[in-house]
């Protein structure tokens, strides 16, 4: 009964399938015909009944990707079944979900492309194998993790298994961003553990395997390879984020933010409303990508929100209080946090400071509530260069001693001559509600702000692109 004689099954395997993709038959009399689908290991998950009466001639159905249930089915091999009067004849399909199939498809001398969202190469070797390796082009959703498969035999019923990763959805909030050049880049979200990755300078974002289900706040990137993040926890990644290894602070606090100076040199801040008997803060250093942490300083005096060093000179900031009414708190070290000394700040100042970042010994920026402070001579003295007492300012990113980038949430603001004048660059539309928590550049030329509701802003060419969202 696998075969019968008064009707075929015209679909051909493989056949990637989508939820419009017409399931086709040819009948040579009039019979009554049914259509079920099953998985893989034989359960049938839909009946389609709308078929009750088959007439002769070519005719097709379509299965909407639901089980019986109407849920949608997972992707993956299904076979579906149309029987009739004799018999039953049964075909495999690959199923996509909800989206096209597309992509191109080689040999040596042929190229033919089927759409514009997914590639597959094959690369004949001789006439009996090809290498095979499928990736991504623009509007590939989801984003599949690139696969090399070589010296294989190809038939008629060949399937070549791939990996799909999730992306990043315009509903979360991103934390921090940064890039180890034009091109690959890590941010981290507000779901737990969420990090994401881009290799085609902001194009797609692809989430990866942390294994960890903590919040995460900050991130920092040295190389393409080396990564760390911290928060509620601590992962470092020293494969370009394909794995993730998780470590524990020596400190109940959530980790604000964390900084490489080089491979053996990195430092992480933060701090919480204090528990009896606990200090409120923390500084802490590791040699070893955070295997082992050290407490280089702690203290019952505010939280810590901000970190930055060049060599063995370093600023920490954040607030003496736990709320918006605190005073700067600015500490400071010269031998590599073998000692912390605090400095002052102009007397005017009464609100926190959250993000610093320092050129070289003598000269950094830090912002806050108040608005951006900036010192030439190693902090013995700050002074204002914007001040403003309306909404604070969350990040900056200085570029070099002239070149400097702060924001707000509704607002990036920039200056070209070390402070003394800024200009507003952007400025949210106020039909928008999303609010912009990190600015970032990798290079004059090129930047990046992030903050609520997926959004990613992309400076380029002397413009801000809403990038994601």
């Amino acid at each position: 009964k696998d075969r019968i004689n008064d009707y075929e099954v015209l679909q051909n395997y493989p056949n990637p399938f989508t939820d419009r993709t017409k399931i086709e038959y040819s009948i040579k009399k009039n019979a009554p015909v049914s259509v079920n689908i099953y998985d893989i290991i034989g359960r049938m998950i839909k009946s389609i009944t709308s078929i009750n009466i088959g007439y002769q001639g070519t005719h097709h159905v379509f299965w909407d990707g639901t089980d019986n249930n109407n849920r949608k089915v997972a992707y993956g091999v299904y076979f579906y079944r149309i029987t009739g009067l004799n018999g039953s004849q049964t075909k495999k399909m690959i199923f996509l979900s909800n989206s096209d199939f597309s992509g191109t498809v080689y040999n040596m001398t042929y190229s033919k492309n089927i759409e514009n969202k997914m590639t597959l190469s094959f690369n004949q070797e001789d006439s009996q194998s090809y290498n095979i390796h499928v990736e991504n082009t623009d509007s590939t959703m989801p984003r599949i993790i690139g696969v090399d498969q070589n010296n294989v035999i190809l038939s008629s019923d060949s399937t070549l298994n791939f990996e799909a990763h999730e992306t990043l959805s315009k509903y979360t909030s991103i934390h921090d961003i940064e890039f180890s050049d034009s091109l690959i880049g890590w941010l981290v979200t507000r779901e737990p553990g969420s990090i994401y990755k881009t290799i085609d300078g902001g194009k797609v974002w692809i989430g990866l395997k942390t294994g960890n289900s903590k919040n995460l706040y900050s991130i920092s990137v040295l190389n393409k390879d080396s990564i760390i993040a911290v928060g509620d926890t601590t992962l470092y990644s020293t494969d370009g984020g394909k794995s993730w290894t998780g470590l524990t602070n020596p400190s109940p606090f959530q980790l604000s933010e964390v900084k490489f100076v080089n491979p053996s040199n990195i430092w992480a801040v933060g701090g919480s409303i204090p528990i009896v008997g606990q200090k409120s803060n923390v500084i802490l250093h590791t040699t070893n990508m955070g295997v082992d942490w050290k407490v280089a300083y702690s203290s019952d005096e505010g939280s810590l929100s901000g970190v930055s060093f060049k060599g063995h000179h370093g600023w920490v900031v954040g607030n003496t209080g736990y709320d918006n009414f605190g005073v700067p708190l600015i500490l400071h070290t010269t031998n590599n946090g073998e000692s912390w000394i605090k400095q002052t700040t102009p007397s005017q100042v009464q609100a926190p400071v959250s993000k610093v970042q320092c050129i070289d010994s003598l000269i950094g920026f830090t912002v806050g509530y108040a608005g951006v402070l900036k010192t030439t001579n190693g902090g013995i003295n700050w002074e204002w260069v914007y001040h403003n007492f309306g909404p604070p300012f969350w990040n900056l990113s200085v570029i070099n001693d002239q070149e400097i980038w702060i924001n707000r949430g509704t607002n990036i603001l920039s200056s070209t001559n070390g402070g003394q004048s800024w200009q507003q660059i952007w400025q949210r539309d106020p039909t928008n509600t999303f609010t912009i928590e990190t600015v970032y550049f990798v290079n004059s030329s090129i930047g990046w702000a992030v903050g609520s509701r997926g959004t990613i802003l992309k400076y380029e060419s002397g413009n801000w692109i809403d990038w994601h969202r």
